[in-house]
C-alpha cells in the first residue's frame, strides 16, 4: 500500500519514528519528504502542506472470528519424532553447559522465528500457512505468536500465552517500542501493545509494503527482523 503512494522516486532513507526513537529500516527509493509512522504516513513537499492518511490494516479482526484451524501433518511418520527430553539428553555440549527443554509439542509447533523481550520472555512465531511446493501458502490456515515465560528460572516455561492468532504468511517477529513488529510478506506490520498487557491494542498496522518475491520463489521470503545496537530495525 505504501509504495502505491510513491510517484516521483528519489533516493532517500525511510525512518520509523516512535516516541523519541528513530528507527531506520533500510535505504529505499521513496518520495522526498516521506516519513512512515506505525499506523499513518506523512508526505511533505515544497509546494503543498503536510497531509496525513490512515493506512488500512492488513487483516480486520472480524475476518478471523472462527476458532483457530487445526494444523495438519502433510507428511505423517508412523514412528513419530524423538521425544524432546530424549533429544536433549543426546546433545554433546562443552564442559559447563547444560541444555533443558523449555517447550515442545504440543505447546509449540512449526516455529519459524523467535525473539526475547526486555522481561526475558520468549516470543515464538508459529507458521502454519507455509504449504507444499507449488502452493506456497495455504490461506485456509493461520499463523500465531506465542509468549513463554520462565518465572522461577528452572529452564521450563511456567506460562504460555497466545498474543495473536490472526496472521498469515508470518516469517519473522521482533518486540519493542510499544508493540510487536511482524513480517508477513509483502508487508511489514506493527501490532500495538502500548500498555504491555500482552493483548493487541488493535488490528495490525501496515508500516511498509512491497516485499514481493518472484512468482516462482518458494523460499527466502523477507524475514530476520532484529533491532541492532544502534536502535535500527
Amino acid at each position: 500500500m505504501v509504495l502505491h503512494y510513491l510517484e516521483k522516486l528519489l533516493s532517500s532513507r525511510v525512518h520509523l519514528e516512535y516516541g523519541n526513537n528513530s528507527l531506520a529500516l533500510a535505504s529505499l527509493n521513496c518520495d522526498k519528504g516521506m516519513r512512515l509512522f506505525p499506523g499513518n504516513y506523512e508526505k511533505q513537499s515544497s509546494d503543498q502542506p503536510m497531509r496525513k492518511a490512515l493506512l488500512f490494516p492488513l487483516i480486520p479482526f472480524s475476518l478471523f472470528a472462527s476458532e483457530f484451524p487445526v494444523p495438519y501433518n502433510s507428511e505423517p511418520d508412523p514412528s513419530g519424532p524423538m521425544p524432546a527430553v530424549e533429544a536433549v539428553e543426546k546433545m554433546r555440549l562443552p564442559p559447563g553447559f547444560k541444555a533443558t527443554v523449555i517447550a515442545a509439542e504440543p505447546d509449540v509447533q512449526n516455529p519459524i522465528a523467535m525473539a526475547w523481550d526486555a522481561r526475558g520472555r520468549l516470543w515464538v512465531a508459529e507458521n502454519y500457512t507455509y504449504a507444499e511446493s507449488g502452493r506456497k501458502f495455504d490461506l485456509n490456515l493461520r499463523d500465531r505468536i506465542l509468549i513463554f515465560e520462565d518465572k522461577d528460572g528452572d529452564g521450563r516455561f511456567d506460562t504460555r500465552k497466545v498474543f495473536t492468532d490472526e496472521l498469515q504468511m508470518l516469517t519473522s517477529i521482533e518486540v519493542g517500542h510499544g508493540g510487536v513488529w511482524v513480517m508477513c510478506p509483502p508487508q511489514l506490520l506493527f501490532i500495538p501493545d502500548r500498555n504491555g498487557d500482552d493483548l493487541p491494542d488493535g488490528a495490525p498496522e501496515v508500516v511498509l509494503d512491497g516485499f514481493t518475491g518472484s512468482p516462482d520463489m518458494h523460499h527466502t521470503f523477507a524475514n530476520g527482523l532484529r533491532f541492532g545496537p544502534d536502535g535500527w530495525l
